[in-house]
């Protein structure tokens, strides 16, 4: 068994910033980083869906895994829409360790004074127009809580309905699952992807 039939696709971040796919001998560019900035950019839609999370390891991972000082500030799609930096935007929110970007107050920032970057940073599906797909969702989480019969702490069902919930890949406190969609509507929101 020669070596080369053993390698693993390889995923590094270049000197240049490119985050470079290897496979097979083959070397594709999934994305760029700016150090100076903390800007990512993916190459495409399908860079960002399918290679998100090896790209981001790249670029905050040395090759042994060990966290290295590249942090991403800002992100977003090549050839898409980027967001203008508004005035009146106030710091973003501290995200919570163990939420991260996904804290209620960070989202909630993302979507108010960098729309496109929040669609990129979630996954939010658009429509043909660049518009986020809505649909009735529903999503049930499990949870700790007092239970006020007994006094004692026990699992219980949290019901989050929004009849409006934006589609997304990564699931918030904003935005839904497609399997989080109610009825049929899960079908119709499929179709009006862009």
């Amino acid at each position: 068994m020669s070596t080369t039939e053993t390698q693993k696709p390889a995923y590094e971040l270049t000197e240049d910033g490119e985050v470079i796919f290897t496979k097979k001998g083959k070397s594709t560019v999934l994305a760029t980083y700016d150090e100076e900035t903390g800007h990512l950019e993916f190459a495409d839609k399908r860079a960002d869906s399918f290679y998100r999370a090896q790209i981001i390891r790249a670029i905050t991972e040395d090759t042994e895994g060990i966290q290295s000082p590249n942090k991403i500030k800002s992100m977003g799609i090549k050839g898409q829409k980027q967001d203008e930096p508004k005035d009146d935007a106030p710091d973003r929110p501290k995200a919570s360790g163990l939420l991260g970007d996904k804290t209620p107050e960070v989202v909630e920032w993302y979507f108010r004074y960098r729309p496109q970057e929040a669609y990129v940073r979630y996954g939010v599906i658009l429509d043909k127009s660049g518009e986020p797909v809505t649909a009735h969702c529903k999503r049930v989480e499990k949870r700790l809580g007092e239970n006020p019969n007994t006094g004692l702490i026990e699992q219980q069902d949290v019901v989050t309905e929004n009849e409006h919930g934006i589609l997304a890949t990564r699931q918030t406190h904003k935005t839904f699952l497609k399997t989080e969609v109610v009825g049929a509507q899960a079908g119709e929101a499929e179709e009006d992807e862009g």
